[in-house]
């Protein structure tokens, strides 16, 4: 049975892996592909005996509701959220979620635990044991309200060219781990971690990036539910020791900034403004500020009034336009208007006609859309007539 289901994972972590592709769920950041690969060779060097697949990471994309995820799959492939880089400080707790989520892997705890499911379910028909097999073990790196089960609301968004049954399933599909798979998986992370040189308080250091995420988005719970399976992140840093003081790395921060990039819009959806701007900040610190990310500053500057920042961040950002920057001239209109300078402001109106105009074509058809942007065009010409 073990062959016959760890051929069965194997198979459907392929298919899931292609899914993902085709779906465009990994950010396209090929050196920080490999930068993540090379650190687990780092922890473990080369292919598992008997195992099949080679270790490899990728970083996927993130969802407002999901928070830092991370999970790996039984041919060896570990999937990072964007959202989980963007927490952590430095390569050391990298290192940690990493040696964490290949310790799963080298354990076979997501065969050790599918067995189990599998007597005490009694089979369930074979749709659902192949979604069942296929992310069972794919797993949240956080293990303390609702056990490590992976956001499959989420993964429903980004699977949208299957058949509604594969999304049903997909939808009701979860697994987890037991309290000691998580307790092991720490502590042999931290043992391997150590075995390489680098201090096993690192696990600790990234459990406490977690809990700070996690106190900051108000759904921290310190102690573990007496009907969960699972151990709160509080026992867990206890278990393996007090975190240390956490230190910035930049070299981690450069190599990351496309994942910072990709998470500034998931803060401002959820008005944390704080920590964008700092993700933001990040990445003009280490010169990898992409002009999605002047453009957010620009949003976050004119919440707070400050036109004449605001514009130069703009002013930076218009340099490579991108689908989510379409207001970006209506932006500048705006603040020429507070600045006065009401010549500027019609050219930027007249921009920002011009674009809306371009768009009304690409959006032809679509009746609700094209509404909104005739009355963008409607607004811009009103606004002109009204400077000139």
């Amino acid at each position: 049975m073990q062959a016959r289901l760890r051929e069965e994972m194997n198979q459907n972590a392929i298919a899931l892996w292609k899914m993902f592709e085709k779906n465009n769920v990994f950010i396209e950041d090929k050196a920080l592909d490999e930068y993540l690969t090379s650190l687990v060779h780092k922890i473990y060097p080369g292919q598992i005996a008997g195992r099949p697949g080679n270790l490899r990471v990728k970083v996927i994309k993130e969802w407002i509701d999901g928070g830092p995820n991370a999970f790996a799959l039984p041919n060896g492939y570990i999937c990072v959220n964007t959202w989980l880089l963007s927490i952590l400080k430095n390569e050391e707790e990298l290192m940690a979620i990493l040696a964490h989520e290949l310790t799963h892997y080298m354990l076979d705890h997501s065969l050790v635990s599918k067995i189990k499911e599998e007597k005490r379910k009694n089979r369930a028909n074979t749709a659902t044991l192949v979604v069942g097999t296929l992310f069972g073990i794919a797993e949240s790196i956080d293990a303390e309200q609702t056990g490590r089960e992976v956001d499959f609301q989420s993964i429903e968004d980004v699977v949208t060219a299957t058949d509604d049954l594969t999304k049903e399933m997909v939808k009701n599909a979860y697994f987890k781990y037991s309290r000691e798979n998580e307790f092991e998986a720490d502590g042999v992370a931290a043992e391997l971690l150590e075995f390489i040189g680098i201090d096993p308080l690192a696990v600790s250091d990234a459990l406490s990036a977690l809990k700070q995420w996690k106190t900051e988005m108000g759904v921290y719970q310190s102690t573990t539910n007496p009907e969960d399976t699972h151990p709160a992140l509080d026992d867990r840093i206890e278990t393996i020791g007090k975190p240390r003081v956490r230190m910035d790395d930049l070299a981690y921060e450069g190599m990351c900034s496309q994942a910072f990039s990709k998470t500034i819009p998931l803060y401002l959806k959820m008005n944390d403004k704080s920590n964008a701007l700092q993700l933001i900040e990040k990445n003009i610190k280490n010169k990898k500020a992409t002009s999605l990310d002047y453009y957010y500053k620009a949003k976050l500057c004119l919440s707070n009034n400050e036109n004449n920042e605001a514009l130069n961040c703009l002013k930076i950002a218009e340099k490579e336009m991108f689908d989510e920057m379409y207001d970006l001239y209506k932006m500048e209109a705006n603040i020429y208007i507070k600045l006065k300078d009401f010549n500027k402001a019609i050219d930027a109106a007249k921009k920002y006609k011009k674009n809306m105009e371009v768009l009304s074509i690409t959006q032809f058809g679509n009746k609700e859309i094209t509404e909104v942007i005739n009355s963008e065009i409607r607004w811009s010409e009103n606004l002109i007539n009204r400077l000139k």
